[in-house]
C-alpha cells in the first residue's frame, strides 16, 4: 500500500451526477476542470491561454497523445500566447 499526498485540483474531479445538477459534481463541472488543469500545464511550461470571451474560462483542451501531465510542453508553447477555443490534438497544432 502506498499513500500520496497531492494537489486535489490536479487528480481528483468527482463525477457523480447527472447534467445540469446544481449540485455540482456533474459532467459539466469535470470538464471545466480538465480544461482549468490544462490551462494550467500551458501557463507552467511559460505559455499563456486567453479566452475571446474574458467572462468565462477559457475552452482549452490537449490531448493525452500530446502530453498526459504538461511534460514537454515548453518547446511549444514558451512565451506564446494561445487563443481559446481550442483542441491541441496534436504537437502540430501549436
Amino acid at each position: 500500500m502506498a499513500v500520496l499526498e497531492c494537489e486535489r485540483c490536479e487528480e481528483f474531479s468527482p463525477l457523480k451526477n447527472a447534467s445540469g445538477s446544481k449540485d455540482g459534481d456533474s459532467p459539466e463541472t469535470s470538464r471545466a476542470d480538465i480544461m482549468a488543469q490544462h490551462v494550467r500545464f500551458v501557463e507552467r511550461a511559460g505559455g499563456k491561454v486567453v479566452s475571446s470571451d474574458a467572462s468565462q474560462a477559457p475552452e482549452f483542451e490537449i490531448s493525452p497523445l500530446v502530453t498526459y501531465g504538461g511534460e514537454g510542453l515548453e518547446a511549444f508553447v514558451k512565451g506564446k500566447t494561445i487563443q481559446a477555443p481550442r483542441l491541441i490534438s496534436s504537437k502540430q497544432d501549436f
